[in-house]
């Protein structure tokens, strides 16, 4: 969601300016080439191979960047999260009281650093590879131009005839050198649109049956947590080893424990967050994986832990 979330609308009308650009300048692009033509035949290809390495600089920045992204994505929200603990008045009060805000200054401060140093170094190696791929661009201009000067000394053109064709393969050069840009531009947001495209083609884990039972109106015998296993997702750890709970209709039962105990998991297990990895909660005996998970949670009311203000 992170990754959908960053840059998913700004990636969309970058893409739609960088075409653009890219179509204006091809057609000045196919105008400096048919000035090029009577020079030389091989001119136009000489200006479009002088464009090649920048190319590839831009190409493979591009794809170390958004590889780099994806991998820091987690550390991104840590430093987000701790941004958000010593800025926010959620967070304020336990700050000063546990007087724990120049940790989360620490740990926030310790990603910050990391990941700056990191796109540092990338942004080192692409400057060195532009400059690079610049000498190359100057040598093959540098080579069509000393050609294009033995012709003037052979009489076969004017210095006139030089000076214009210097021109428009500068112009040419520069025009080419916007449509790289602006190419790298979409191939950069096009990897960026693709956390989106990934998120909006996931589909949901908890699933309705394909014959749903209808919930009941009124528990008659109550709820039964049997043997009851669950991790979160992406973890390891169990919150419930083969927990089991009776909670009896027509009475009120309070679930009590200490902070990490599983007290907010047995809530989410019950309005169908998530399904447990192994055993069965069930409703009047009917397992909760039957129901419809929409009529089902139609039918709980609940406060959590932290509500939002509406």
């Amino acid at each position: 969601l992170y990754r959908a979330n960053y840059q998913s609308g700004e990636a969309t009308v970058a893409v739609v300016e960088s075409v653009g650009s890219c179509l204006r300048g091809t057609v000045s692009l196919i105008a400096m080439i048919v000035i090029l033509l009577p020079f030389a035949i091989w001119l136009p290809g000489a200006l479009l191979l002088s464009m090649l390495p920048v190319a590839y600089v831009v190409i493979v920045h591009a794809f170390r960047y958004h590889q780099w992204w994806q991998l820091s994505t987690e550390r991104e929200r840590r430093a987000e999260y701790y941004d958000w603990l010593m800025t926010s008045a959620e967070g304020a009060a336990e700050m000063r009281l546990f007087q724990i805000g120049h940790r989360m200054q620490e740990a926030y401060q310790a990603i910050r650093k990391a990941l700056r140093f990191e796109r540092l170094g990338l942004e080192r190696k692409n400057a060195v590879a532009t400059g690079l791929a610049s000498l190359l661009t100057v040598a093959i201009t540098g080579g069509a131009m000393v050609a294009m000067l033995y012709k003037v000394i052979r009489g076969a053109l004017t210095l006139g005839d030089l000076v214009l064709c210097y021109q428009a393969f500068n112009q040419g050069h520069t025009v080419a050198r916007t449509i790289v840009s602006e190419m790298g531009t979409i191939l950069r947001s096009a990897l960026f649109m693709g956390g989106l495209h990934d998120f909006l083609g996931t589909t949901p884990s908890i699933k309705s049956p394909e014959s749903p039972v209808p919930f009941p109106d009124t528990l008659k015998n109550g709820i039964s947590f049997s043997n009851v296993i669950f991790s979160y997702p992406g973890s390891t750890q169990r919150v419930l080893d083969k927990f089991d709970l009776e909670l009896p209709a027509n009475k009120t039962t309070v679930v009590m424990g200490m902070n990490g105990a599983g007290k907010s998991t047995v809530l989410k297990l019950l309005c169908r967050f998530y399904d447990p990895s192994a055993g069965m909660i069930t409703f009047d005996g009917i397992d909760i994986r039957d129901f419809d998970p929409h009529d089902l949670q139609k039918s709980i009311s609940v406060l959590l832990q932290d509500p939002v203000q509406y």
